[in-house]
């Protein structure tokens, strides 16, 4: 699998919002998967693509204060897609919803994101950084999609329910980067 792979979801099945929050994690991820650091290179590319330059250092900031506290709290290794991939993992789509959530005020959709990516006793200090996020998204007119508590609630039931089969069968997993 090329983890640095460089179209950004180029089938648009993201508008600009998810793109920015979930190509911005994927490239972190990936990068750090393979040289131990994030391509910073690339996210600021794509962030000043579609952020006003003015806002394009506060968000790469905000990106990597988010990711680190993810990386600190979360409950095991979070799971994403090669960078320009069209397919969505839980963990994305909880990170999307987290972002989304926090856009809106939604404090059931952010909490429920937030225990799905983080242990109970760290979710504030995911949710602090992830704000950071979510505003500077939004002071940039990128809004990102509401997602509904009765669709995460059906993500993670078939998250669980597809991670429950393939333990009692051995399927191989999706490629993703951990």
């Amino acid at each position: 699998m090329n983890a640095f792979n460089c179209h950004s979801c180029e089938n648009n099945l993201f508008n600009t919002p998810e793109r920015l929050v979930l190509e911005g994690y994927r490239h972190w991820v990936a990068g750090m998967a393979i040289a131990q650091r994030p391509d910073l290179a690339r996210i600021e590319s794509l962030y000043s693509e579609y952020l006003p330059f003015k806002q394009v250092q506060p968000a790469l900031s905000a990106l990597m204060g988010f990711i680190n506290a993810l990386g600190i709290c979360s409950t095991c290794p979070l799971k994403t897609f090669q960078v320009g991939s069209g397919h969505l993992c839980k963990d994305e789509a909880m990170v999307l919803a987290l972002i989304a959530a926090l856009q809106y005020g939604d404090a059931e959709a952010a909490e429920l994101s937030l225990t799905s990516l983080s242990c109970k006793n760290r979710c504030a200090e995911v949710a602090v950084a992830a704000g950071e996020l979510a505003l500077i998204l939004k002071s940039a007119n990128h809004v990102l999609m509401p997602i509904s508590i009765s669709v995460m609630e059906n993500i993670l039931a078939f998250s669980r329910a597809t991670r429950h089969a393939g333990d009692a069968e051995s399927h191989p997993a999706p490629l993703t980067l951990h």
